[in-house]
């Protein structure tokens, strides 16, 4: 275990925020300690598991990044799958090739930092015909990587940003729920500047601790998402992160469907710390939240997940 000083700020100064449950294992009893940074404002764990310790959290077969790749898939992954696919994929492709505007019939490198088993590198490239896209994944994962590159043929290198050989400067870079899972951060960002061209374009999306879900369900809240979800962002406190790096917020756009997954497995945590199941009025319970939710989230600053447009500032 390790104990963090803020990455914005450098300051040591907290405030415990809550105690959450890891959404796996809720039964254990065992809690993990969020807390705010008393200069910069940003919402982070502490004390956190380090980077050899982190692995063990990310074994469980239903966590969500690596659904493709399990053996087997309750209901609520299968339907969770299939949205993912046919609606959340190709509408996340839709909005990023929109910002990121490259000129039709073009050659363009885009690397995805966190690619999990590969499924949104694949749909970006069909739906950016007729240009071309060079993509590039990176992914701490074996499992991912292997099915990755044998279900996709996709170039995945398996590690961590820091710990891998970008052949090229990058058009494009992508990081879909991922920031919040590295370490080195400040490090992360850093290289990301040196590797993404003058006019390129950085997309992010994280939770936003903003979001009416997160005010709700407080230490409820999956998006908390303890140990693996390492920093808890706002627009605010992101904003104040990537200033220090040379970059800026162009654009923010709102992930509506991130609302409903957010209500219901929050419910559904709530459930199993009570030794309950879910019943039919607690999903519609849930249902409801995540459509007042989504509705607030036409204001992306009070979106349940944001998406980030991001480019070099200016000299």
């Amino acid at each position: 275990m390790e104990f963090i000083r803020c990455p914005i700020s450098g300051s040591d100064q907290t405030e415990d925020v809550f105690s959450v449950p890891d959404r796996f294992e809720p039964e254990s009893g065992y809690s993990w300690q969020i807390q705010r940074s008393k200069e910069s404002g940003l919402v982070f764990l502490n004390p956190r598991p380090d980077k050899q310790e982190i692995v063990k959290y990310y074994e469980n077969e239903a966590y969500d990044p690596f659904v493709s790749a399990s053996s087997s898939r309750s209901l609520f992954q299968n339907s969770y799958e299939a949205l993912r696919r046919f609606i959340s994929l190709r509408s996340k492709a839709t909005k990023v090739l929109a910002q990121a505007k490259l000129p039709e019939r073009g050659v363009y490198n885009v690397l995805e930092i966190g690619c999990a088993t590969g499924e949104f590198l694949v749909e970006l490239q069909n739906a950016a015909e007729p240009s071309i896209l060079k993509c590039w994944g990176v992914e701490p994962s074996e499992k991912a990587v292997q099915f990755a590159k044998e279900t996709y043929d996709l170039n995945v290198l398996q590690g961590e940003l820091l710990s891998v050989e970008i052949p090229k400067p990058m058009d494009l870079i992508l990081m879909w729920h991922s920031l919040e899972h590295i370490h080195n951060i400040n490090d992360t960002l850093q290289k990301i500047h040196r590797i993404l061209k003058e006019d390129g374009l950085l997309c992010v999306a994280m939770p936003n601790l903003q979001s009416l879900d997160a005010q709700h369900y407080c230490e409820h809240w999956v998006a908390y998402d303890a140990p693996r979800h390492l920093y808890h962002f706002s627009p605010i406190t992101f904003g104040k992160l990537l200033k220090q790096h040379g970059f800026e917020i162009v654009d923010m756009e709102s992930l509506p469907i991130d609302s409903f997954y957010n209500t219901i497995l929050s419910e559904q945590l709530k459930a199993k710390l009570q030794e309950k199941s879910i019943s039919p009025l607690t999903l519609l319970k849930a249902l409801w939240i995540g459509f007042e939710a989504a509705v607030d989230g036409f204001n992306p600053s009070k979106a349940s997940s944001v998406l980030y447009f991001i480019r070099k500032k200016s000299p």
